[in-house]
């Protein structure tokens, strides 16, 4: 039997009779998405997936109260036949807290109420925390559940069948857990804990369990939660020869539609397209495209307007990904039915109901393959084009309103936010916190004395632990300095509140995003962030400030005292809404892909200034 998709539920719904002309929703469909509107599996039949997976930490009051109106989840989601419903907790939502927010019970309740067809006992993260109380905690949850649950379900009060967690740092962890859960009785497993693993990881925990359940042969079903490397799922078949069903659930394929900058429409031979988008197009700009599906105009004339708009917003980079969708028009290739009755409009970024349905495409292609078991020898390669000449973007107007910008700045403050992702070894930094009796670092400061001396092995100036998207902030920092710039960087850091780049630093988790406006002003009082940024409002020639929302609401306060006319804000559109000056260069960084895009073209303007002052 063929691996299972399972598709996690974030209310992926799309208006069946949605007006892509007029750009309006039916009245239906605003009087209720839920009942109007329309999932993947309305759209295809067969559906590309083989259930749903809905978390209890992400149904709100009022979604609980439309599926309980309904019935059942079944009902809600409106599934046909064939479909199953996993429940679990959600566990990831929870992660920072030390024991979980629900108890055995009422989860069990939880997925009665739901009537899912199998639900997860309740789990917790190890990597957040002390992680043997963790999996302690994992471990003693499932068999009070177990405990809880079977009789009921023998009595038929309970119709859901109960899945083991299996939580882990090292895979032994997980093999242990496996085995002390089988002798419960557990016969149905969920493996979790995997988003972060890298796909060496997951290859071995794969093998070690085909070793552990080759002689069972009972075992009926094990999932996996939460894959995101597109690399591991083929491995994932290993097990179907020993285990009666094997499933994974994953959104990857879905949102890289609206995610992703470029390569987010793929087709089965392994080609990824680029969905077209024009920030300041016009209405008559996307007409043009339209046109151009028809045949009315021909390429020449589409390309050079859209290389006009891109030209304007700095966004050219992208016209060889546009020209290459627009040239093959891999529209009228796909057979499935959003791109049979749609067309080119899912070849346009441009609104929910276009990019969700483009997302649906994904899957249907990702499932296919799947199912066909071609995924492993699919080459995936993004298309564009290098034959059709485009204006280069040193060229752009934008890029030379940055060249103006830096050419004669001698001295540059570049501030940006700390990342998750850190340069260390983090099942080392886990389990030497383990020995310590410490959860991982977060916004617990007043426990850094403690934590620098458990962690000392791992302490690393601020520069060099942050990776991820910092390194193309770096970049432009190592670029500006080359060319013989004063560069000072600071980082605003969730835990320390601001730091220099070389300010020592232990490995943490700890993020602004979510926070609300009071929330944020409380952590920027309690950092002391305005004393520490105050001295630095008037002695750079240039300010560079790299921030999403929440980190740049927690420096507003320095922001509004930055002359405007020596401000380069890289943020998103909303910052107006918190920034008191004007006049400023605001570069709309609302995702971090645009973000990254643009501290590129800052480096592009950083080199190009330093060649003509080489040149000169």
């Amino acid at each position: 039997m063929p691996v299972k998709l399972i598709l996690p539920d974030w209310d992926d719904v799309v208006d069946p009779e949605y007006d892509f002309l007029g750009k309006t929703f039916s009245p239906q469909y605003r009087e209720d998405r839920y009942k109007y509107g329309v999932r993947i599996w309305h759209i295809y039949n067969p559906p590309p997936v083989d259930g749903v997976l809905i978390s209890i930490s992400t149904v709100s009051e009022r979604k609980l109260k439309k599926i309980r109106e309904s019935g059942n989840i079944r009902n809600f989601l409106r599934l046909p036949n064939g479909l199953q419903v996993i429940g679990d907790c959600g566990a990831w939502q929870y992660r920072y807290e030390e024991i979980p927010p629900y108890k055995p019970e009422e989860v069990l309740t939880y997925y009665n109420l739901l009537g899912v067809d199998y639900g997860v006992a309740l789990d917790h993260i190890p990597f957040f925390g002390d992680p043997d109380k963790r999996m302690g905690i994992t471990l003693n949850n499932a068999v009070i559940s177990y405990r809880a649950w079977r009789p009921r379900y023998e009595r038929g009060d309970y119709k859901f069948v109960l899945m083991a967690p299996l939580q882990g740092v090292e895979i032994g962890d997980y093999i242990r857990m496996f085995n002390r859960l089988y002798q419960e009785g557990y016969r149905h497993f969920a493996v979790g804990g995997l988003a972060r693993r890298t796909t060496e990881f997951i290859k071995r925990l794969v093998r070690e369990l085909v070793d552990t359940v080759r002689d069972r042969r009972d075992i009926k079903k094990i999932h996996f939660l939460g894959i995101a490397r597109s690399s591991a799922f083929t491995l994932l078949g290993e097990l179907d020869e020993y285990v009666d069903e094997v499933s994974f659930d994953n959104t990857t394929y879905l949102r890289m539609a609206w995610s992703r900058s470029v390569g987010n429409y793929v087709l089965p031979d392994g080609r990824v397209y680029t969905a077209i988008r024009l920030l300041e197009g016009s209405e008559k700009d996307y007409e043009l495209i339209r046109a151009y599906a028809k045949g009315e105009v021909g390429l020449n004339e589409v390309v050079s307007r859209i290389r006009d708009v891109l030209a304007k917003t700095g966004n050219i980079e992208y016209l060889p990904y546009y020209v290459a969708t627009l040239k093959d028009r891999p529209w009228e290739v796909c057979d499935c039915p959003v791109c049979r009755k749609h067309g080119v409009e899912i070849l346009i970024f441009k609104g929910n109901d276009r990019n969700r349905r483009r997302g649906f495409h994904n899957v249907y292609v990702f499932n296919k393959l799947l199912k066909e078991s071609r995924l492993r020898n699919t080459q995936f390669k993004i298309v564009k084009t290098g034959t059709f000449e485009f204006q280069n973007s040193l060229n752009t107007p934008l890029l030379e309103e940055l060249i103006f910008k830096l050419r004669n700045v001698k001295k540059v403050l570049v501030l940006t936010h700390c990342t998750a992702e850190k340069d260390v070894n983090h099942v080392a930094v886990v389990r030497v916190l383990a020995r310590a009796g410490l959860g991982i670092p977060s916004m617990d400061i007043g426990k850094e004395p403690v934590y620098r001396e458990v962690l000392k092995g791992f302490i690393k100036p601020a520069a060099e632990m942050y990776k991820g998207t910092f390194t193309v902030v770096r970049n432009l920092v190592n670029s500006l300095r080359a060319c013989g710039r004063e560069v000072d960087l600071y980082i605003v850091s969730a835990r320390y509140g601001v730091l220099r780049e070389r300010d020592p630093v232990i490995p943490y988790d700890a993020t602004l995003k979510g926070m609300s406006i009071s929330e944020l002003r409380e952590w920027a009082r309690a950092r002391d962030i305005d004393n520490k940024l105050k001295e630095l409002s008037g002695i750079y020639d240039l300010y560079i400030a790299v921030l999403p929302r929440e980190y740049l609401i927690a420096v507003r306060n320095f922001l509004n005292k930055v002359p405007p006319e020596k401000l380069i804000l890289v943020a998103p559109t909303t910052a107006s809404k918190y920034l008191s000056i004007s006049g400023y260069v605001l570069l709309p960084g609302g995702n971090i892909q645009r973000r990254l895009r643009y501290v590129k073209l800052l480096t592009q303007a950083s080199k190009r200034v330093c060649h003509k002052t080489l040149s000169e």
